[in-house]
């Protein structure tokens, strides 16, 4: 095990994320948690749960070092599921 903040951040070359959260109470008292930001640091992470006792982390979660890919892909599949509504209502339209 290492010192370097490659070992504890990552795992594989697999990022890992935190989520920081902050407890908060609704109308009926219930405490949740309501998500604040994401950071790829540890310490970071600890830095925000240090800071107030409301505040927390939930994680780390990995993150696909091709998010980027991903996230375009689902941009693409997003764009052809619309493509295909509209031309759905244009048939629908035409049938009438």
């Amino acid at each position: 095990m290492g010192n370097s903040l490659y070992t504890i951040g990552m795992d594989n070359s697999t990022p890992k994320a935190y989520v920081l959260v902050r407890g908060v109470m609704d109308a009926k008292g219930n405490i949740t948690d309501q998500v604040v930001g994401v950071t790829f640091n540890m310490f970071d992470a600890d830095e925000h749960k240090n800071s107030s006792i409301e505040n927390d982390w939930k994680g780390p979660f990995s993150v696909n070092a091709d998010w980027q890919s991903d996230a375009e892909m689902s941009a693409t599949v997003n764009a052809m599921r619309t493509f295909r509504s509209a031309i759905e209502e244009i048939h629908a339209e035409a049938l009438r």
